[in-house]
Formats: C-alpha cells, structure tokens, sequence
C-alpha cells in the first residue's frame, strides 16, 4: 500500500529506483515494476501453475521478499520465516521479542518477569469470579455490610493482580501470541505487517512490537533493538503498524512510533525525530546533492541528521508515497479527501526545502489502500472495491478506468505489481485480476483464485510469490 509515479520514458520505469539502490523491500524496489515473466494464470483447483505450497505457523499482511536461494515471509506475531526457493521447505525462523533485545542480567529478569505471566492470568481469572459472586451478593443484600467489604477488598486485590500482569506486559513488550495469531480480520492489523528488507546479503524486519532485527542470509542474528512503540492513535485507524522500512547509502530508515534512523551494519540509533503516525512507508529521496526522508504525513527530514526541512508537503493517511528520480508522487486518502499531487523538493536556504507542485487533483472519492503501478506513462491505481483507474504521469488526469462488472464484490487492501507489461490486482478473498493495459482501455486477461489475502504479490524472474492467509505459493509455469 503505498503512492508512485514516474515521468515518461519506459525505460526509467522498469528500472528500480537509486534511491532504494540494491535494496529489494515492499514491491520489489518499491515501484511495483518488476523485470520478470510471471504466468497470468494458476488454479487453486486444479493446481495449474502451482509449483509448490507451504504452510506456514500464522497469519501475515507483509508481502514476500527473495534473494539468492531464499524467499522470506512474516509470520504473527513477530516471526520471519526463511523457505527454500526450490523446494519451499522452510530453511529456519527466527522470532523478534522483546526480551531478544536484552542480554545478561536484564534479559534474566525479563525472563523471570514473563513466566509470571500464566499464574497471574489464572490468578486473574480466578478473582474475577469472585469479585463477580461478591456482586450478585451485595444485590440480594445477604449480610449487605459484610458483602460490601468483602466485595471492596475482593476488587483491591483483582485490580493489584491486574496491574502486576499489566505492568509486566508493557515493561517486555509481550505480546499477545494465543490471540494474535488466530486473529486475522479487517478490524485487526497485525504485527507483521511490514515487508521486510534485503541489503548487501543481511535481512532486515520490523514487527509490531517495535522489535528490528538483522540477519544473515543462514539466519545468523546479527543485531537487534528495541525501536520505540507505535502511536496510540493513527490516522486514519486507530492502532496497528504496517511501514516497511527503507535503507539508503547504508542507513536504515524505519517509521514506527516516530521516524528513526539506524546504522544498518551495527545496529546504532543515528538519530530519532519527528511522531509517526502512519500505516505507510517513507521513502528517500534528493534535493539537489542531499538525501531526504519524506514521510506519508509530508513532512521532508535531513537523512543526515533528522532535522526538519518542510512540512506537509502532501498528506496520505493508508499508504505512503513513492519516490522516482527526483519527484514524489502522493496518491490516496487523507482526512476526507481523496487526491493525487506530483512535486519536487527543490534546495532552499538554512536547509530548508520548496515544494514544486507538478500537479494536483481531486480522485473519485473513494479508498485507496494500494500504491500505484506505473507503465507506458500511466499510473494504474486500485481502489477499495476494485476498480483501476489509469491516470497519465504529465498531468494526473484519468485516461481510462475498468468498466466491466467483477465476478463478486471484492476488497482490495494489496497494491499492483506489473511484470511483462501485465498489471495483477489481488483482493482480500483471494482473487488476482490480471489486466493488459492499453492505450484506451484495460482488457482483462485472467481471474485466478486462491486462499485470503491482503499482502502484495513479488515477482523473481518467472515466479510470483504469493503470501496467502495460511501458505505462501510459488506460481510458475513449467519449464519448456
């Protein structure tokens, strides 16, 4: 789910962004383009262009990501999972709690602390009944006097037990593991939600939680910290984290609670600033020879240090927007709006940055959970119930939209890949709409079906990757 547009010439759009270098994250490299040969067709009945299906321990929103031999998934709650490209035979896991962060002495009592936990929930439990028993008492007034003490101490006790839990709960950052990961519904985000990301052979994953890890390929942990909490309250949703984090010039970008960045070798805090709100990604781009970070909410930061050096620019609330050379593209939702705007930060004074607005415009009002994919020119956005709109890079204008009628009403909460001039939408129940867009219309090639979904397809080479609610797939056709 995040925003992207590109300028004219073909080439620059399959071609992945500097601005992500090496890197390959949330769609690829960020735009959705990716250079491969995917089938447009697969069956979930009769396995057609099934190469193999894994099941995996839960749940997840986070879109797969490969490199080498190895394609990596989420798993609620705070799981990475490695698989065998080949064979998809899942290599190793590794889990991101809180306590993983700790060491020595610390890590002890953390583990002390947390085994507390099942007693102090049985203990719980048992005292609510009491107080519960005490309460149908003190209304049919048996031994009021006695029934009402009895009750107030009954609940001093409940709520002493109650904050013990809580406490120790909010100190280790624990995670409600026997509920999360059963728990897959629309009211519910998750917290593996972010699409991990490979750079220069190590793999990096956000969770939830706020736990960042870094591994090796082999799943050897290299480092991992504690980043911060997400904000209580986020737009346009009240809770939950989706931001995939970003890497550039070897400085990890990572949206959650505020913007951090991190020294992606070691692990260390470079600096932390501005309260990030936001389910979308921020991205990296330049004003003339600096690196800037720009937030979904628009606000630019130096990459060198986090200082402010402009402020809403642009404002998305569900996605986050997407850098191309050097313009930015924010198309979607943001309080009751639904818009598309084209920009350049240009240098300034003071290190400050001016907007160079290409053009704004109003979209149809509806939700746009995706980010656009661009190709030929256009950029192909999906809205909530499944219509593609395709909107011209010169001017944001709509050239053309789908028309015909979908086989069932659908939700669309994953963003559009293209691979091989095809554009593939897939919805929450699990249906992927191939189109071929054209110069006046979209001509749909296929419907294919599969288990629910809401994390975004990845394309390596002649494969596509899908990672449904209980398995990731491997689609490919069969070798000549």
């Amino acid at each position: 789910m995040r925003a992207l547009i590109i300028i004219l010439l073909t080439i620059v759009w399959s071609a992945p962004t500097a601005a992500h270098g090496d890197s390959v994250g949330f769609r690829g490299d960020g735009t959705g383009v990716f250079k491969g040969t995917p089938p447009t067709r697969w069956s979930r009945v009769t396995g057609e262009n099934i190469r193999w299906k894994t099941r995996l321990p839960s749940w997840a929103n986070a879109s797969p990501v490969t490199q080498g031999s190895r394609v990596f998934v989420t798993s609620e709650p705070t799981e990475l999972i490695a698989l065998d490209k080949t064979t998809g035979k899942i290599a190793w896991t590794r889990r991101h709690d809180f306590l993983d962060t700790l060491s020595g002495d610390e890590r002890r009592q953390g583990e002390r602390e947390t085994a507390r936990i099942p007693a102090l929930k049985a203990e719980l439990e048992k005292k609510q009944r009491s107080v519960n028993q005490l309460k149908r008492d003190v209304r049919r007034q048996r031994s009021k006097e006695s029934a009402v003490q009895a009750l107030e101490k009954a609940m001093a006790a409940l709520d002493a037990t109650r904050t013990t839990l809580e406490t120790i709960k909010s100190t280790y950052h624990v995670t409600e593991a026997e509920v999360i990961s059963h728990q897959y519904a629309s009211g519910f985000v998750g917290y593996a939600s972010a699409t991990p990301i490979i750079s220069d052979g190590r793999i990096y994953a956000l969770f939830g939680n706020g736990v960042l890890g870094c591994h090796a390929m082999d799943g050897e942990r290299l480092w991992m910290v504690h980043v911060d909490s997400p904000a209580a309250h986020m737009y346009g949703y009240h809770s939950g984290h989706a931001a995939s984090p970003r890497i550039q010039d070897g400085v990890l970008i990572v949206g959650i609670g505020h913007v951090h960045a991190f020294d992606a070798k070691t692990g260390r805090r470079l600096w932390k600033t501005t309260e990030y709100k936001n389910f979308g990604t921020p991205v990296v781009t330049r004003a003339g020879d600096t690196s800037i970070v720009v937030t979904p909410m628009g606000r630019a930061l130096q990459m060198s240090n986090g200082a402010a050096a402009a402020e809403e620019i642009a404002q998305l609330w569900y996605i986050g927007p997407l850098v191309q050379g050097d313009r930015l593209y924010f198309i979607g939702n943001a309080f009751s709006q639904s818009h598309a705007r084209a920009l350049t930060l240009l240098p300034g004074t003071s290190g400050r940055l001016t907007p160079k607005i290409h053009w704004d415009v109003e979209l149809p009002k509806e939700r746009y959970y995706g980010t656009p994919a661009p190709l030929d020119g256009l950029l192909h956005v999906t809205t909530r119930f499944g219509e593609v709109l395709a909107l011209e890079t010169a001017t944001g204008a709509i050239r053309y939209r789908t028309s015909e009628t979908l086989p069932k009403p659908v939700e669309v909460y994953s963003s559009p890949v293209i691979a091989d001039g095809h554009l593939y939408m897939t919805s929450e129940d699990g249906l992927t709409f191939v189109y071929k867009p054209g110069e006046s219309a979209y001509v749909r090639v296929t419907v294919n079906d599969l288990e629910p979904l809401r994390s975004s397809l990845f394309v390596d080479k002649s494969a596509l990757y899908i990672r449904g609610l209980y398995h990731l797939y491997r689609i490919q056709a069969p070798s000549p």
